[in-house]
């Protein structure tokens, strides 16, 4: 690449005909007889001093930098270089005359605005300065920054302060855009220029908030500006206040006081002038020795323009406590305040809380009333004329105002686990559940704290955060048990290298060697040596021997024979599953008596719950009718009712009120029904082994389908008869089999052929997860002895048991005894409540039935399909083409988003305690990640899942796609891919561990920042948690890096266990966020193979029905019909998206939350990466024809800053090239490449389809005669070749044949 620099001037040639002088820092002009410029001229140069440097620059490098140098053209030889001594570095890089004379007009242009400005008035300047972008973008609220911020200050003297603030980081930061690029620029020029701003701000910010406290007494006509606020009368209650809605405990948001000090301070600090907010006690008491006020309530002390307040709760509740008791009698009450008239002040503010008790609705209220009074001290100036009793009367009306504003807004918005508005992504979110439902204002609340509570994943803050709530969503919980397989795998591992006398798991990076060197001497030998298997041969027998240790005569007569390591692996079995059927048990998720029973009391108190409201709405209507009935004979209608406009509308509102009360008893109803008819039924207790039927041997094999019947039907002749749930008549009926052998088989045969359709773990479902399942859950409870011969005892089985659980857990963790039906009932109810029509209902509804499923692993029903089938085996294909570089690609996350998400201080002070010796104890914390279900990409493949938008796994997968997965491993390993995102994971580890360890202990001893408490709130790590987080058994807490020994935690209680769980969550999600993984909440379900529309008559023509739990109903009737469209190949145009929508939350969401500490560090860090990878990535050849815009455009979009942004702007880029809209070659917007319109359309496709287009092709090349085309193409379109020299062998192979 031809660059342009800075080159050291050759003077070797050179005799300048006479000498400048160094260029002082002000240049004196000769302006005798030059008139003064105008204010335009005056205007234009100080925005041009500001911005024409870096804009000359930009031009410079786009027009000049890919040009030749001139071998004729000596910038030394040309007459107007002795008149530019003192730039001389400046003309050195002129590469011939055109560029030597751009040079030269931009030092004219700057010597011109210099004149200029030297000659104009003040007043065009300051219009520059208000003008200037950068002014403005200093004012944003992103920015935090600004002059809104500074005047709430209110003091003059702290208006001035945090006014030269703000000037001195606009001075700086204008100087940092303009000092580099400006030839004319010096050092003294610069600090002139960073100080000047910094005094001029100072001065003008004190000076205007001096004026306006000082006209802030003065009368217009007569009247106080004040009142044109119309204050309410400080003497009595008002009568007149704002009615608030009644919102029920459970969702209100929290008072101002219940907020920490530090939360406080941050909430008001500002407008306010608070730096700091104190309730502890003992601060409180040393205060009023200090002070000398013993009897405040609270107080607001001022030093050096800085505010302090301190309240003391307990004072102030014992005051409310008396006020509420005179309040009883209020004439006695008012006698005996007049005995202190004379008491001045006090006596003033008690009067004023008297009148006002009312008010108060309990003594947070009076405290928060309290607080804001001293706080309003910071803010508002005692008047002139105006006496020290009017002064706090006129505070405490502003005060009590503002506590009741504030609780009224409080009802309103109840500050619930939604999105906030910083976080909102444009025309992106209508695609996305998540978005739809959190922010779209005509959904209820309940129904987005239910959202968030199954799906939310940390990503973007929730409104709830900043007032001390948080979440940590099922999602998030139920990914942390797969780890418990994989702690179980190695040591089962570890079992089996002992039985053949090694050590270790005999896994390398992954990659199983130990059975690989069992095959290899196997087939030296050309024998099975002696007791020599490979890991699967020795994982089959084991589980063959755990299935029958389950029959007793099995276990007497072979149990005792076995070696020691074979009965410890079957216990480490066993213990794993016993493990999950505690945890089921504790949360009523198992199907058994203990957990039905659960279940029924849930919804015996909803019903009894329910009915109370609806005999309360009820009275409420009947109230109604008899007064409207009443003001219709007063009013002589004859008998008719009369109702106010008022009235209508609240009839119609309780009447839905009291129709959703009544479908909520009656599903409550129903469900009894069913869970008592599933009570006394038999259940696998102390299992062997997870049962997933071997569907594909079922299918294939009639011998197989009729040994099994034969199992079954021997099962079932034991049995009297069988009882099963009926949809159609909502009830249990019962099938009768007495000794029957033809009953028994019928029954048998229809078990047997549901086993085929549905092929997955009956069991795990559960009666509430489906009714029409029961029966299958029945047929299960056969030992599993019975039926091993018929089932899958495979690894994946323990992970797919573990992961389905898992879920079913959390599940009842998070919704008690609903099931997903019974949760969209709600919903749906809680809509028409709210007045919703059925296709908005039927929208929302099935945005969350969407990410339903795909937290539950749902999202392909038929996953043996040929169109899924085949999607999945083009994903992987399509992955190992062209994700060659996503190893190196990573590296960009692996170093900047652990700044993005602990700020470069922490980073880098994590990196000189490895130097310092703390290596061990960083190890230590990053192998926490295997107990949380992280860092495990050496050992499943999950590394991909950050491009490849596919997530499906199958329990049974074909031979072709076990082998396509082995392929996959190994390339992601070789690409680097597994290996970075392991290491940046355990790198994130490292320093999230002390970091969480100091906030937790922060907040321990409230000095906790409100940065640090929103972003645990934001993890689900709520005060009260981390409180109790910060008295777990941490370790060597005294070295600066505190050690996490999960291990060593205790899990004897079931708040031990809960709080274990809370610390290996916020662990596993914040290495998901640093290390990003897009999840559900993340991206659009079309990208998961499904979307749901509504459904048409023509779609039965295609095999789509309607989806009857999407659907809207009313009663049997189903009113607004909802199809299920499912296919593998939707997902295609959307492969490689996954990076782009995790970003978008992650980074581009985030930057946008002003919560958020280290954006810009963090943003700096991407920036510098991406250019950083983009150079590692690309040969040197190809920056050769790059100019500085379009490396900038690709750094940016490697960055991920724009999310999935920077994909569409690429993508409408790339369509304006190929449809002839826009010439890259004229413009400095360039796309990736020059893309045809069939390539486009390829493109949008998807990578897979894109793909076979390539092979396609290439083919066609190759037997047309263009072999070099042919071949070069698919050298670029062959999976795997990429990674190997053969690319490039296949490409000079096609330049030699050209060459014959």
């Amino acid at each position: 690449m031809s660059e342009l620099f800075y080159r050291k001037a050759d003077y070797t040639s050179f005799t300048p005909r006479k000498y400048g002088i160094e260029r002082p820092v002000f240049t004196q002009y000769d302006t005798t007889n030059v008139p003064d410029p105008s204010f335009g001229e005056t205007f234009s140069a100080h925005l041009g001093y500001q911005w024409m440097p870096i804009t000359n620059f930009v031009q410079e490098q786009m027009t000049y930098s890919d040009e030749d140098y001139d071998p004729d053209f000596r910038w030394q030889d040309q007459e107007e270089t002795m008149t530019y001594y003192n730039f001389m570095n400046e003309l050195s890089r002129a590469k011939n005359r055109e560029h030597y004379d751009f040079i030269k007009s931009t030092i004219d242009q700057g010597m011109e605005r210099r004149e200029t400005m030297d000659r104009g008035g003040l007043f065009p300047a300051l219009v520059a300065g208000i003008a200037d972008p950068l002014n403005i973008a200093f004012a944003l609220p992103v920015f935090n920054v600004g002059v809104k911020a500074a005047w709430a200050a209110g003091s003059a003297l702290g208006v001035a302060k945090a006014s030269g603030k703000v000037g001195l980081g606009f001075g700086i930061a204008s100087e940092t855009l303009r000092a580099p690029f400006d030839p004319m620029n010096t050092p003294a020029e610069v600090a002139t220029n960073i100080g000047a701003s910094t005094i001029f701000s100072a001065v003008l910010g004190g000076g205007m908030k001096g004026l306006a406290n000082t006209y802030s007494h003065v009368k217009i006509n007569g009247i106080h500006k004040d009142m044109f606020k119309k204050p309410k009368d400080a003497e009595t209650p008002d009568a007149t206040a704002p009615k608030e809605p009644v919102t029920p405990p459970e969702v209100q948001r929290q008072s101002i006081i219940d907020l920490p000090d530090t939360s406080i301070q941050a909430r008001y600090g500002r407008e306010f002038n608070i730096n700091k907010v104190v309730t502890d006690p003992e601060a409180v008491a040393k205060m009023k020795v200090d002070e000398g006020k013993p009897n405040v309530l609270g107080t607001h002390i001022m030093r050096d323009g800085e505010g302090t307040v301190y309240i003391d709760k307990e004072r102030a509740i014992a005051k409310f406590k008396r006020l509420k008791e005179k309040a009883k009698d209020k004439t006695k009450g008012w006698a005996e305040l007049e005995k202190y008239r004379d008491a001045g002040v006090p006596y003033a503010h008690t009067r004023f809380m008297f009148a006002n008790v009312d008010n108060f609705r309990n003594e947070k209220d009076f405290i928060d009333f309290i607080l804001l009074h001293e706080m309003h001290h910071g803010k508002v100036s005692k008047k002139i004329d105006e006496t020290p009793v009017d002064y706090e009367m006129r505070i405490n009306g502003l005060a009590l105002r503002r506590m009741m504003d504030e609780r009224i807004e409080r009802a309103k918005n109840p500050g619930g686990l939604k999105e906030t508005p910083y976080t909102r992504m444009g025309f992106i979110s209508k695609f996305i559940p998540a978005r739809i439902i959190n922010e779209s204002k005509d959904v209820n609340i309940k129904i987005k704290e239910d959202y968030n509570r199954m799906s939310y994943n940390a990503s973007v803050a929730l409104e709830g955060n900043q007032y001390g709530k948080g979440v940590q969503s099922l999602s998030a919980r139920s990914k942390v048990h797969g780890a418990k397989v994989f702690q179980l795998t190695d040591k089962l591992r570890e079992r089996w290298m002992s039985a053949r006398n090694r050590k270790g798991t005999g896994m390398v990076m992954g990659i199983d060697f130990a059975s690989m060197n069992v095959k290899a001497d196997r087939y030296m030998r050309g024998k099975k040596p002696e007791g020599q298997q490979t890991w699967d041969e020795w994982f089959l027998g084991l589980v063959d021997d755990h299935i029958d240790n389950g029959n007793p005569a099995w276990r007497e007569a072979n149990y005792n024979l076995l070696p020691d390591h074979r009965k410890e692996a079957m216990d480490d079995i066993g213990r794993l599953l016993r493990e999950m059927d505690v945890l089921a048990r504790e949360v009523g998720a198992l199907g058994d008596d203990a957990g039905i029973k659960k279940q029924i009391k849930y919804f015996g108190d909803q019903v009894e719950r329910t009915k109370k409201f609806l005999d309360l709405n009820e009275t409420t209507i009947t109230n109604i009718n008899a007064n409207a009935q009443q003001r219709g004979e007063s009013a002589g209608t004859k008998g008719k009712a009369l109702f106010t406009k008022k009235q209508s509308a609240e009839l119609k509102r309780v009447g839905k009120l009291i129709e959703a009360n009544k479908k909520t008893i009656s599903n409550g109803e129903q469900n009894i029904v069913f869970l008592q008819g599933a009570l006394d039924s038999p259940t696998r207790k102390n299992y062997k082994w997870p049962i997933y039927y071997n569907k594909e041997l079922l299918t294939n094999s009639e011998e197989a389908r009729e040994g099994l019947t034969k199992v079954f039907t021997e099962e079932f002749s034991q049995q009297a008869y069988i009882t099963r749930w009926d949809d159609e008549t909502r009830d249990w009926i019962e099938v009768p089999i007495q000794g029957s052998l033809q009953n028994a088989r019928a029954e048998a045969e229809k078990t047997v052929s549901k086993i085929i359709e549905m092929g997955n773990d009956l069991h795990s479902e559960g009666p509430r997860m489906g009714k029409g399942k029961h029966l299958m859950m029945r047929a299960t409870n056969i030992p599993e002895w019975k039926v091993k011969d018929y089932i899958v005892k495979d690894e994946r089985v323990l992970e797919n048991y573990v992961e389905k659980m898992g879920f079913r857990i959390e599940w009842s963790r998070t919704f008690g005894g609903e099931g997903i039906d019974d949760v969209l009932k709600r919903h749906e109810d809680i809509m028409r409540a709210d007045g919703l029509k059925d296709k908005r209902i039927a929208e929302i509804k099935t945005n969350f039935l969407a990410d339903y499923e795909r937290e539950a692993g749902q999202m392909i029903r038929e996953p043996d399909r040929w169109d899924n089938k085949y999607a999945r085996v083009a994903k992987k294909v399509a992955g190992m083409t062209y994700l060659t570089g996503a190893g190196v690609t990573s590296i960009i996350e692996t170093v900047a988003m652990p700044i993005f998400e602990h700020g470069f201080g922490r980073v880098f002070r994590t990196a000189v305690q490895a130097v310092d010796g703390n290596w061990e104890n960083m190890k230590m914390n990053a192998r926490q990640l295997m107990h949380v279900n992280e860092g495990m990409e050496l050992k499943r493949p999950i590394a991909q899942n950050k491009y490849l938008s596919d997530s499906v796994r199958d329990v049974q997968p074909s031979s072709l796609e076990s082998a396509m997965e082995s392929m996959e491993k190994g390339f992601y390993l070789a690409n680097g891919l597994s290996i970075v995102t392991k290491l940046g994971k355990m790198f994130d580890a490292t320093i999230r561990i002390p970091k969480f360890y100091d906030q937790i202990q922060a907040i321990k001893k409230n000095t906790a920042n409100a940065f640090d408490e929103e972003e645990l709130n934001r993890y689900g790590i709520t005060p009260d948690i981390a409180k109790r987080l910060a008295d777990m058994p941490w370790e060597n807490t005294d070295s600066g890096m505190p050690v996490l020994n999960l291990a060593n935690w205790p899990i004897t209680t079931k708040l031990d266990r809960d709080l274990k769980m809370k610390m290996m969550t916020y662990l596993a999600q914040g290495a998901r966020n640093t290390i990003m993984h897009a999840t559900a909440f993340d991206k659009p379900m079309i990208m998961d193979g499904f979307v749901y529309a509504k459904y048409k008559p023509w779609m039965s023509r295609l095999g789509i029905s309607v989806d009857e739990r999407a659907s809207i109903k009313v009663g049997k009737n189903i009113t607004y019909p909802m199809a299920r469209i499912e296919s593998g190949t939707m997902a295609l145009p959307f492969q490689f998206y996954n990076f782009s929508f995790a970003a978008t939350n992650r980074i581009a969401a985030s930057m946008l939350d002003p919560a958020r500490q280290h954006r810009l560090a963090g943003m700096s860090a991407l920036l510098g990466m991406s250019y950083i990878v983009l150079q590692l990535k690309k040969p040197d050849w190809w920056f050769e024809n790059k100019d500085l815009p379009e490396l900038m455009m690709r750094s940016f979009e490697m960055s991920g800053i724009m999310g999935v942004y920077s994909d569409i702007a690429y993508q409408a880029l790339h369509s304006a090239i190929a449809t002839g809209l826009h010439n890259p070659d004229d413009s400095w917007l360039k796309g990736k490449y020059k893309p045809t319109v069939g390539d486009q359309f390829a493109d949008f496709a998807g990578a897979t389809p894109g793909l076979m287009r390539e092979w396609v092709l290439g083919a066609h090349e190759l037997l047309t005669d263009q072999t070099e085309d042919g071949l070069k193409r698919l050298s670029y379109n062959l999976p795997l070749i990429a990674l190997t020299p053969f690319a490039e062998d296949m490409r000079e192979l096609g330049r030699e044949y050209s060459r014959q």
